[in-house]
């Protein structure tokens, strides 16, 4: 069965297109049982991009000269090429997540891309998470397919508006992808039940464990991550297991949301560790 991404022409459809876009090529063939696997997952990856890249589909037995020429020595193999050159490869048939995890290693950003998400990074690395999120929020709007966009995004609305946050990332939960982050928006929801009395801390913990941990969970939903890391590390050098180790979890959750970026994300991280020792 024919497919809209089988090659018709190189020239057109891989050297002239690389030009403008990145071409991703699948080297596969009828016999193929890995590559039918694969196919129907790329040509997926392929329609969701929206035209950020190409797939172009190369049967091995109808462009034996091309596979070839690309050194194909087993299938399915895929290639990305861009401004006529070849910049990554894979061989195998892969999952789907780590098809997304190599699309968005290898695909080229933009000019405008670099430069905005250099600033984001260089406002978190200054503390200042509402200037990031006014930057992201629009660099998100016109780059909706970006993952870090996505990502940052997402982090940086929480814990306010920490439902928007999941609906962001969804898409990437969906696709099998940042389970710990996953794990946080659901520690920061049972915070948020703890806080507005809907939730009770389960009986028999230290009185001192219990205290840092509520003290902790004040000061994380009022944005004073300071506070909420001492206290919480602080609770989980009591006692990291209590309440199936919430502290724990919700320090990974405080982490998350201050970025790697965030200078009290990384003054905060040895005492964690210690605290986890």
């Amino acid at each position: 069965m024919s497919s809209p991404f089988d090659l018709k022409d190189f020239m057109t459809d891989v050297v002239q297109e690389s030009k403008v876009r990145p071409v991703v090529l699948d080297f596969w063939a009828e016999w193929c049982g890995p590559c039918r696997v694969l196919g129907p997952t790329i040509e997926k990856l392929a329609k969701e991009a929206n035209g950020r890249w190409k797939l172009v589909k190369i049967d091995t037995e109808l462009h034996q000269e091309l596979a070839a020429q690309f050194q194909i020595r087993g299938i399915p193999a895929v290639k990305m090429v861009y401004q006529g050159k070849l910049i990554a490869e894979f061989s195998g048939a892969l999952p789907e997540a780590q098809i997304r995890k190599w699309l968005d290693e290898h695909l080229p950003k933009n000019e405008k891309e670099e430069a905005g998400i250099e600033q984001v990074h260089a406002l978190l690395e200054a503390g200042n998470r509402t200037e990031a999120l006014e930057m992201v929020k629009d660099l998100f709007i016109d780059n909706p397919e970006n993952e870090e966009f996505r990502y940052i995004l997402a982090m940086v609305l929480l814990p306010g508006s920490i439902d928007e946050a999941e609906r962001v990332l969804h898409p990437l939960f969906k696709a099998g992808k940042y389970a710990f982050e996953q794990e946080s928006i659901q520690s920061l929801k049972r915070a948020i039940a703890i806080q507005n009395g809907k939730e009770k801390l389960p009986d028999g913990g230290h009185p001192k464990t219990i205290e840092s941990l509520q003290n902790g969970i004040s000061a994380l939903l009022n944005n004073d991550f300071q506070l909420a890391l001492d206290s919480l590390i602080q609770s989980v050098m009591y006692d990291k297991s209590y309440a199936d180790e919430l502290a724990r979890k919700l320090t990974v959750a405080v982490f998350k949301l201050l970025t790697d970026f965030h200078p009290l994300a990384k003054a905060k991280r040895r005492a964690f560790s210690m605290a986890l020792s």
